[in-house]
């Protein structure tokens, strides 16, 4: 098995935000060389992706809105390398299902989602068993000797039902989406009883240790728990596995490359990683069965596939010519570098866009803005799993496509709710758990928690707020209260007055957060303003064509402080050395640049 996952439009060697080759050697069109040799190693083999491979980059957006002119470029591509079949990932549904239809309608290969049904008519769900979304497993054959009979490979794929959450505006009353191992007892079942000797399941969804509960976005070593399965092939979390230091947990086992005593494999993101999976069959009693495997990471590398490039280059310069568009002009540099500090001039001007687009919204509504209007905005680019190159970094000139792309990666839609100041303090208390706790003495420690994305961690404009990391985390990375004790916010003020708890306000934010996602107010959610329907990558632009040039400011947003004396590593960009100006207040002193290339900054806290 042959496996790729997370590509996210990367398929070329080219940085669409900012308009350059990469330095590095990722991408789909290096990985294809990978492709034919393993393919040539190997008695038989399947190409498999693991789902979100249409969203990600502005190559991505530009094939979106052509579908009359050309195949998606990444339906391009996949076809052009040959792959047997493909899984769903949660971005596949960005756009919505009219453009997911349109997109594989030109695939030669088959989208597997076995735990997804469509709303049948009178909206209901079809039953299990029922009309499937595209296709509940698929059936693939590979001869493998010239007397026995080829084995067959059954491949069945989950969706993170979350996608109901994440996508409601596009997927509310036409799509059920079923808890993964709930699905799966019945998909191996059914791929089992077609015939399937062999059964593979591409599972959009990390990896978490049998001993931490059950999440459908770390699903993977609880599905391999489940009978009948011979490999699992992950993804969603951006990750490689196995990893020659990965620590030894229940039910993740680095060393042999399983999950249970299945194996697997997550071959990280944005084509920089081929994963493949040998398995060992034996032909014993009319059947082939599994009785050893081999599992290995190879890294994308140098070079890359001509003719693949060949095929892609009209798209690739129609993408150059969309994102060249000037839009209009900053006299600061725009980076998000100490984003997650709250020290940020990119957040404050998607913050401030934000919020402007919210007052037009309500205007043109015949709503205009009767309380204090508020902005929150969460870094998408902060580091993380995507490395230390994935933070903004735009200097100070002028501002084209790609920057407004660069600031806001995603298709959320703008959203208004009615908030209270105990519903803000809550809201500040999810927030703040993506920082550890930090106490005087020893050596200074990790700043950020790594499992909680920088994409949940809000910040509000509008407010000051003063956060003591002294004290340990109110919630959990999804919102649930792990401390009822806990406060981390102890001071919160609008306009130089402290924040009551019936202080009323509107807080300008986005269709990812007012759905559910990332936990905020525990299912509390207030029902949003109906303004219509605003892109927020629309209105950045907007902002910017009518306010250049824009002169942002970095915060602070927030203030963070612990017992006198804490100190805490903050892993950043090296490009943040010439901005520590900003973060001056938390005395940082720069480290020696760490394995993985991000540099540290021990900073100082009391």
């Amino acid at each position: 098995m042959i496996a790729t996952t997370d590509i996210h439009v990367n398929l070329l060697p080219y940085d669409y935000f900012n308009d350059r080759p990469t330095a590095g050697t990722a991408s789909l069109a290096a990985l294809s060389r990978l492709v034919a040799e393993a393919r040539a190693g190997a008695g038989a083999s399947v190409l498999l992706d693991n789902g979100d491979f249409l969203q990600g980059n502005p190559m991505g957006e530009t094939g979106r809105a052509h579908p009359a002119r050309a195949p998606h470029p990444a339906i391009l591509a996949m076809n052009h390398l040959g792959y047997d079949a493909t899984g769903l990932g949660n971005h596949e549904f960005n756009y919505g299902l009219p453009f997911l239809r349109w997109a594989l309608s030109h695939a030669r290969f088959p989208a597997v989602a076995s735990n997804l049904r469509l709303i049948a008519a009178g909206g209901m769900a079809a039953p299990r068993g029922g009309r499937p979304f595209f296709r509940r497993f698929v059936l693939l054959e590979r001869p493998l000797s010239p007397v026995l009979p080829p084995v067959r490979i059954g491949v069945i794929g989950f969706t993170p039902p979350q996608i109901l959450q994440w996508d409601r505006r596009h997927l509310n009353g036409r799509l059920a989406a079923d808890d993964i191992l709930d699905t799966a007892p019945a998909a191996i079942a059914e791929a089992r009883q077609a015939g399937a000797e062999i059964v593979i399941a591409l599972c959009h969804s990390g990896i978490a240790p049998l001993d931490t509960l059950y999440h459908p976005e770390a699903a993977a070593a609880h599905l391999a728990l489940v009978p009948g399965l011979d490999a699992v092939i992950c993804g969603h979390s951006h990750r490689l596995f196995p990893v020659r230091s990965g620590p030894a947990e229940p039910g993740v086992d680095h060393a042999r490359a399983t999950l249970g005593d299945v194996p697997a494999v997550m071959p990280g993101a944005n084509a920089s990683h081929l994963g493949i999976i040998d398995l060992d069959l034996v032909h014993e009693g009319g059947t082939w069965r599994r009785v050893g495997h081999r599992v290995t990471l190879r890294p994308a590398p140098a070079g890359v596939d001509a003719g693949l490039a060949s095929i892609l280059d009209p798209a690739h310069r129609r993408t150059l010519r969309v994102i060249r568009r000037k839009v209009g002009r900053t006299d600061a540099p725009l980076h998000s570098h100490f984003a997650l500090l709250g020290r940020s001039t990119a957040l404050s001007l998607v913050a401030e866009a934000q919020a402007r687009a919210a007052h037009l919204a309500l205007a043109a509504a015949g709503r205009p803005a009767h309380l204090p209007l508020l902005s929150s905005i969460a870094p998408f680019k902060a580091g993380g799993n995507g490395g230390p190159d994935h933070f903004t970094d735009i200097p100070a000139g002028n501002l084209h496509l790609s920057h407004a792309a660069d600031l806001y990666l995603f298709p959320n839609e703008l959203a208004i709710i009615e908030i209270d100041g105990a519903g803000l303090r809550d809201w500040l208390e999810h927030a703040a758990s993506v920082f550890a706790r930090v106490s005087a003495g020893g050596d200074p420690a990790a700043l950020i928690n790594p499992d909680f994305p920088g994409y949940n961690s809000d910040m509000i404009h509008g407010l000051d707020c003063t956060i003591d990391l002294s004290v340990p985390p109110r919630h959990d990375r999804a919102g649930a209260l792990i401390d009822r004790a806990a406060r981390r916010v102890v001071s919160l003020s609008h306009a130089g007055r402290e924040v009551g708890r019936d202080d009323r306000f509107l807080l300008a934010t986005n269709s990812y957060r007012v759905s559910g996602s990332g936990g905020y107010l525990a299912g509390r959610m207030p029902q949003p303003v109906d303004i219509g329907r605003i892109t927020l990558r629309a209105a950045i632009i907007d902002h910017l064509q009518r306010q250049s040039p824009v002169r942002p400011r970095p915060g602070p947003g927030f203030r963070l402080i612990a017992s006198e004396g804490g100190a805490a590593i903050l892993r950043t960009a090296p490009a943040a050395l010439r901005h520590l100006d900003e973060i001056a207040d938390y005395r940082p002193r720069p480290l020696p640049p760490d394995a993985e290339g991000y540099l540290p900054l021990v900073l100082t806290f009391g």
